[in-house]
């Protein structure tokens, strides 16, 4: 029985469900999902390709000649840098999706006005967080001061690789960052005794470990699915011009639209994530059955009724 009108169904599940859930939340909201990914994620995927271009121009070929092959020199570092930069954005790319999320869950339909207001009324914390703590924002301006005109640039972007790796690991273990500050409205410094800030609910959240074993397969998942959008676009140039390489247009747009789609996908898996991490730390799904227990008692001395379906994903209404 699903006495919490919710639209998905509230019960604990597997890493691979989560994967195959977020498929089927995709199919059903999928442009909504994506317009609301888009909001903050195009425009800072259009800063990164504008910051990033030189490193395909014919300056930095001719730094990178002597590598075996100059063009393919430049397009891998290109493609690290923009893959770096897009998984440090990644929190507030997903920031409006997750708002989304929330309010779909609970068939709350969310107009963009509306949207657009919880994000202005939670800009402040998420810059702090997202854009400053969590490296969403200022690694951008590491990339202005590295040098084109030679083939590695050593001081600049080793530091972008150290930066990346400490926020993944990060991250790995305390994911849930956008949901505490974009849902839960967690303040970052108590103005109240009883509040609970940021810090505290992110450690009390996080304390399982459990998030960390769903990182690792949504990480391989989201790699063959970035993979997978850039070779069909492979596919589909080669049949339509007999070419198979990997041209301009690819780096400059292909490749930013496939992360804008991917960022999607995990921006769902970790929305549901979340809510799998809280139903085994406040027992949501031990509360719906003993609610589901005392209401089958209670209609019991109750005259019949006809019964009402609801429609949900990822299970069936009982």
């Amino acid at each position: 029985m699903q006495l919490d009108r919710t639209e998905i169904e509230i019960r604990q599940r597997s890493t691979l469900e989560l994967l195959d859930l977020s498929l089927q939340v995709l199919k059903r909201h999928g442009v909504k999902l994506l317009a609301a990914t888009g909001l903050i994620g195009v425009p800072l995927l259009m800063v990164d390709v504008l910051l990033l271009q030189g490193f395909l121009s014919y300056e930095a070929l001719l730094a990178a000649d002597s590598a075996l092959s100059p063009e393919f020199y430049t397009s891998v570092r290109y493609s690290l840098h923009l893959l770096g930069l897009a998984a440090l954005q990644f929190p507030m790319f997903s920031l409006p999706t997750t708002l989304l999320l929330g309010s779909l869950m609970f068939f709350q339909p969310l107009r963009l006005s509306h949207l657009v207001q919880q994000l202005v009324s939670v800009a402040l914390p998420s810059l702090i967080v997202l854009g400053g703590i969590r490296c969403g924002l200022w690694p951008m301006f590491l990339e202005l001061v590295v040098d084109r005109s030679i083939s590695f640039h050593v001081e600049t972007e080793m530091l972008l690789l150290v930066v990346l790796i400490a926020v993944l690991m990060t991250r790995a273990f305390r994911p849930f960052a956008p949901e505490i500050i974009g849902l839960e409205r967690c303040p970052l410094w108590a103005k109240q005794p009883e509040d609970i800030t940021y810090s505290a609910r992110s450690r009390s959240l996080h304390a399982s470990g459990e998030s960390f074993s769903a990182f690792l397969p949504t990480a391989v998942y989201t790699g063959l699915l970035l993979a997978m959008l850039m070779a069909s676009y492979l596919f589909g140039q080669a049949v339509l011009s007999g070419s198979w390489s990997m041209n301009r247009w690819m780096f400059l747009c292909v490749m930013p639209m496939s992360l804008w789609l991917v960022s999607t996908f995990v921006a769902v898996v970790r929305f549901l994530t979340y809510l799998n991490a809280r139903m085994g730390l406040e027992g949501w799904e031990i509360q719906l059955r003993l609610k589901a227990e005392a209401s089958r008692m209670a209609s019991e001395d109750a005259p019949p009724t006809v019964p009402q379906v609801a429609t949900t994903v990822g299970g069936d209404s009982r």
